[in-house]
């Protein structure tokens, strides 16, 4: 638990919001606790996980300058200092690289211009304090350039499928990182793939990965013993970086493929429907302790419940009747209309103007995002059988009834009944839905009402 837990006022509502402050030890061992055991979720039988180490050779780094930083207000170019051409050789889909050596511009990055002010108790501007790469004048700093780790991703799934005529599919966990005193970019990724096929991977990876020496690939790719632990770790390095290196565009983050996590043969839509109709989400996992195999009690990842019936921004505090609507009809209109009634609910100091016009591309666009997401699950519960208002109150029922299953299971630890809001973060969910949920007499609430609740 958080021991740096706070009240925090929110600018707009004026209301009070209970927060973690998420860089403490327990709100990072709690970060890490979420990843090893989606990790854990993805191995499977016959799978072996790879830890594969991506780094840049000195020329390949990407970089912005400082001088553009001081000069430029909120875009900056980012720069490579040579480029790769590949020419296919032959009929077995072998590439010849080319490396030129000439500085191009290959992206551009927004940011946050305030690292060139001189903030309080510093004595020089942040852009000033930024480290320059090694072997480099002063002027570049390196950044995180996300789009390399995509590429690497697909180039991949090029290289097994055209030359080593695999057709096997492989999942990832993925994360960017910057290096701990000169803040040089570079990946950590796992990769599992089929135990038969491991020393095909090997040379498949060291062929995708063009930004390094064959040597240093090599070097970077090795059997992961203990898969979730490897990752997880690189996940919650250097926490506390500079302003400039949180932008979105070059902040360290992590990525996984499409279905991670999803391995076990428990987290199917059926057995989460039949879950929801007994209100049990617990299922039995055999560890190994001490080389002793032992089983214990867990109970359904939120992840696995937001993929089968996925929420979106405001729905704990929708009515139920605006909600039923929505999910039977999520047409652009609709999502629009409720997104705007949203930000005028919660946002009225900046949000006004897109209550009035709904003109905002923001607002459009998300949108547009949210309208294909639901259409798309709808497609999906077409599929299975239902109809748009049985999917709709299944969607509802099974998230009040996970949420009031997670009650009560928080609710049997806790030994202060009077602080027992502090363990429980969907506590508004629960007042709103007395009926699924234990009762409430005799605690001692800071907000009687749902609508209270931040």
């Amino acid at each position: 638990m958080c021991v740096y837990q706070r009240y925090i006022k929110n600018p707009y509502t004026g209301k009070d919001v209970y927060v973690k402050c998420g860089h403490c030890n327990a709100c990072l061992q709690e970060k890490a606790s979420k990843r090893t055991s989606r990790i854990r979720n993805n191995v499977s039988f016959g799978q072996t996980a790879l830890f594969v180490t991506l780094t840049y050779a000195n020329i390949f780094v990407p970089y912005v300058r400082r001088s553009e930083l001081k000069s430029l207000e909120f875009s900056v170019p980012v720069y490579r200092d040579a480029t790769i051409r590949r020419n296919r050789v032959g009929s077995d889909y072998t590439f010849l690289q080319t490396i030129k050596r000439k500085t191009s511009q290959i992206a551009n990055i927004d940011y946050d211009n305030s690292i060139n002010f001189i903030q309080d108790g510093q004595q020089f501007p942040e852009v000033d304090c930024l480290p320059h790469l090694k072997h480099y004048s002063k002027d570049k700093i390196g950044v995180i350039l996300y789009s390399d780790l995509q590429r690497f991703y697909k180039r991949l799934r090029i290289i097994l499928q055209r030359k080593y005529k695999v057709t096997s599919t492989f999942s990832y966990f993925g994360c960017a990182e910057y290096g701990p005193s000169t803040k040089r970019p570079h990946f950590h990724v796992l990769i599992f793939v089929p135990t038969s096929q491991t020393q095909l991977f090997y040379s498949a990876i060291s062929q995708a990965w063009q930004f390094d020496s064959i040597a240093r690939k090599r070097k970077g790719i090795q059997i992961a013993r203990n898969a979730s632990s490897y990752v997880s770790a690189y996940v919650n390095s250097n926490t506390r970086l500079s302003t400039f290196y949180t932008q979105n565009s070059i902040k360290q983050r992590h990525s996984y493929s499409q279905g991670f996590g999803m391995s076990n043969p428990f987290f199917s839509f059926e057995n989460v429907v039949s879950a929801s109709e007994k209100s049990d989400f617990s299922y039995n996992k055999t560890i190994m302790r001490n080389s002793i195999p032992s089983v214990i009690d867990c109970t359904i990842p939120k992840y696995v419940i937001d993929k089968f019936f996925p929420r979106f921004l405001g729905y704990s505090s929708m009515p139920t009747d605006s909600l039923l609507q929505l999910l039977q009809c999520p047409t652009f209109n609709s999502c629009l209309s409720y997104l705007g009634s949203y930000y005028r609910t919660n946002f009225p100091k900046d949000g006004f103007h897109l209550a009035t016009d709904c003109s905002s591309l923001d607002v459009a666009h998300t949108a547009h995002v949210l309208s294909v997401r639901l259409l798309n699950w709808q497609k999906r519960m077409f599929e299975r059988g239902y109809d748009s208002i049985s999917a709709s109150y299944l969607h509802l029922s099974v998230h009040r009834q996970y949420t009031s299953y997670l009650y009560k299971r928080e609710y049997q630890d806790i030994q202060n009944l009077d602080d027992f809001e502090l363990h429980y973060d969907n506590i508004r969910l629960l007042l709103r839905y007395p009926d699924i949920a234990p009762t409430l007499q005799g605690i001692n609430l800071k907000y009687k009402s749902p609508n209270d609740y931040p």
